[in-house]
């Protein structure tokens, strides 16, 4: 992968250097001493030297530019590595019990589950996320560039946040009919009793399903208003969110692959074909990433301006009642370990990112979560239910891992991953 021009932090440093303020006064003279031989600056220099000064301290912040890491056990020679996303929740869906000799190939050939049953009383129907900015560093710890990088990318996702709250008028979808819980509701959206009817193999009755399917419905029709709001806004979104998406790459070396991809939990893979690209060979400690708000999809697609949403239900009493777990901002992920994946020159270097969407749900218990009275449904936003809301999203954070397939089996198994999941802090909710 050929790399975009750089430009050097030392050159950056040489002009700040060239333009420090010297002795000299304004006329290149030496400035008079007082007789107690300290230097004498009238107001003019002093104002010139202060405006100098928070010059160089802005060119500093902006021509700060992290070059391609080099790990220190690397020969000099170029490794070619593909990146790949995985479930470990879907594979052992598919593959528990069987013995394989391809496991590779019966994911690709086997058709995706409809749903994944988290428990008992949650079930995800649909779950998909947006991943970019994928950086690939040496170290385990963050280098004092790489945090002023951080700083410039805060800045940049709050300003992102402050224009899709501009656009849709409201931060989530159903702001208009959401606020304080009326007096009086409960959990339970109905209050009719158990349907009557023969349970089919789920447990259901066609009253049942024709009630989950209606509440279903108006969860959708709210979706979409926002959807709607910024769908009318789509080009200019998607302009300025590759600006950022070009700025980010261009000022980082480690960012391997700029995206979004669209990564789909149930089906357990990511929409497409997995990148590769050029490594120094060597071993690699730190993966970095962000969930961010995608713009390349359809506006009509259910991720559309969206960085990461859930859909399923949850069993409350003797009701299923859709939920919806949405988040519109960038979230910041970083997996990090001490052993490091290597990437040989010459080999099939397949590293991988894990998510176990089983675990995101530890420490939740939806079937609490508060029921908006009038579409019957579970909002899990920065509004709704925010507590379940916080919880998700640490839990997505936390409960991931990466490593390299060094068996070609398709997947990281826990012995083959070398970096966890950290918390972090994400600029804007």
């Amino acid at each position: 992968m050929k790399l975009t021009q750089r430009i050097a932090l030392g050159l950056a440093l040489a002009a700040m250097t060239s333009c420090a303020p010297t002795d000299g006064g304004p006329d290149g003279k030496e400035a008079a001493k007082p007789v107690d031989g300290t230097t004498k600056v009238d107001a003019t220099t002093q104002t010139q030297t202060q405006t100098q000064t928070q010059t160089q301290t802005t060119q500093s912040v902006e021509q700060t530019f992290v070059d391609e890491s080099k790990p220190t056990d690397s020969t000099g020679a170029v490794a070619s590595a593909s990146l790949n996303f995985g479930s470990a929740s879907t594979i052992a869906l598919w593959l528990a019990g069987e013995e394989v000799a391809d496991p590779q190939a019966v994911m690709e050939t086997t058709a995706a589950p409809a749903s994944i049953a988290i428990s008992d009383a949650v079930t995800v129907d649909w779950a998909q996320a947006s991943v970019a900015a994928v950086k690939i560093k040496p170290t385990k710890d963050s280098t004092a560039q790489d945090q002023e990088i951080e700083k410039l990318d805060a800045a940049e996702d709050v300003a992102e946040a402050t224009e899709l709250t501009a656009a849709t008028a409201t931060e989530a979808p159903a702001m208009a009919l959401a606020g304080a819980k009326p007096d009086g509701v409960t959990n339970s959206p109905d209050a009719d009793g158990d349907a009557a009817g023969k349970p089919d193999a789920a447990g259901m009755t066609d009253e049942q399903k024709a009630k989950l399917d209606a509440k279903k419905a108006k969860l959708e029709a709210k979706m979409a208003e926002r959807k709607g709001k910024l769908a009318a806004k789509k080009d200019e979104l998607k302009k300025k969110a590759d600006e950022r998406a070009a700025k980010a790459k261009g000022r980082d070396a480690t960012m391997k692959f700029a995206g979004p991809y669209v990564y789909d939990f149930v089906a357990g893979g990511l929409v497409g074909d997995a990148p590769k690209v050029d490594l120094q060979d060597g071993s690699y400690r730190r993966i970095e990433f962000k969930l961010r708000p995608n713009f390349d999809v359809a506006d009509t697609d259910p991720l559309f301006g969206q960085a990461l949403a859930i859909k399923g239900s949850v069993k409350v009493g003797d009701e299923l009642v859709p939920f919806s777990v949405q988040v519109h901002n960038a979230m910041n992920l970083r997996l990090a370990g001490d052993a490091g994946a290597t990437v040989a020159a010459g080999a099939e270097n397949k590293l991988g990112i894990v998510f176990d969407l089983h675990a995101w749900f530890e420490g939740v218990d939806l079937a609490a979560a508060e029921v908006d009275k009038e579409l019957g449904v579970i909002l899990v936003d920065n509004k709704h239910n925010k507590a379940i809301w916080q919880q998700i999203r640490k839990n997505v954070k936390t409960k991931s891992s990466f490593g390299k397939d060094k068996d070609g089996d398709g997947k990281i198994a826990a012995d083959e991953a070398v970096g966890a999941g950290e918390e972090t802090v994400d600029a804007a909710e």
